[in-house]
């Protein structure tokens, strides 16, 4: 999944700056390149998830397309909630940084989080009605789609 985002991102450029959204684009032609099933989205911006599996471990592989710059080296989680229950999920990936791409005036962040069976399968349920992205003492909401 993550090659893929490497190669259409090469695409498009990538350097940082602080130019305004095109927000034509952002909710586009970038989502529609993106691998992987778009689960989440709000005004933060777009998450798409696939699972990976490598060497007999499984992975939730997240990227987000987003106006937030996402920067921390202490990790991240990931909480899946409704009403009734919730499950946080633990990044795999430590040092995490947005890439800024001018082409397209948004920020690219790939995570990948550990997982287990069954959160696979109550993600695959949709069994949740928002996604809450913790780092750094921020929290960014993204509701089901």
């Amino acid at each position: 999944m993550f090659k893929k985002i490497d190669n259409l991102l090469a695409t498009f450029g990538n350097k940082k700056t602080d130019e305004s959204l095109d927000e034509a684009f952002f909710a586009g032609d970038i989502a529609t390149n993106i691998e992987g099933t778009k689960i989440a989205a709000s005004q933060y911006g777009q998450v798409f998830m696939g699972i990976q599996e490598l060497q007999g471990y499984t992975f939730l592989e997240v990227i987000i397309i987003s106006r937030t710059n996402i920067k921390n080296k202490r990790g991240a989680t990931m909480r899946f909630s409704n009403a009734n229950d919730a499950f946080t999920l633990v990044s795999d990936t430590q040092e995490i940084e947005s890439d800024f791409f001018r082409a397209v005036n948004c920020y690219i962040t790939q995570i990948s989080f550990n997982i287990t069976p069954k959160e696979i399968a109550r993600i695959k349920k949709k069994d949740f009605d928002e996604i809450s992205l913790e780092y750094k003492k921020k929290v960014l909401i993204f509701k089901k789609v």
